[in-house]
């Protein structure tokens, strides 16, 4: 009887290679910032920030747009374009309710537009055809 392990074939992989690229990836890593103390660029934003004004647009986008939102969705939608209802519905005191609601539509906006964006992203990189060096 022979003896099974005498005819199993021990392939040697040369790790040399891959060792590099493994120290590579770990020197990469460690000088990389950590995320909150980079520099943040507001001129490399989609929304419309001019210099020296920063703070105050920030300000703005933040607390008037969704105020702006929520007050069209209340009257487009639940008050259905009738200003009588509108003013019987709105009142002063509504302000954070209406900001809120302004918000909820921003973000599934925002969320809506993260999904289409990945979506279509993994379409482009389906088509690509890649071929090796």
């Amino acid at each position: 009887m022979r003896n099974r392990r005498n005819n199993l074939h021990v392939h040697k992989v040369n790790p040399g290679p891959l060792k590099n690229i493994r120290m590579d990836n770990r020197k990469k890593q460690s000088t990389k910032q950590a995320p909150l103390s980079q520099e943040v660029n507001f001129q490399q934003s989609f929304l419309f920030f001019p210099e020296g004004f920063e703070k105050f647009f920030l300000v703005v986008y933040v607390v008037i747009l969704p105020y702006l939102a929520g007050l069209l969705f209340l009257f487009f939608y639940v008050a259905k374009r009738d200003m009588e209802i509108f003013a019987k519905l709105y009142s002063s005191q509504m302000y954070l309710l209406t900001w809120c609601i302004g918000y909820e539509i921003l973000a599934a906006i925002g969320l809506l537009l993260i999904a289409k964006s990945i979506i279509f992203a993994k379409k482009t990189a389906q088509t690509r055809h890649f071929q090796r060096p």
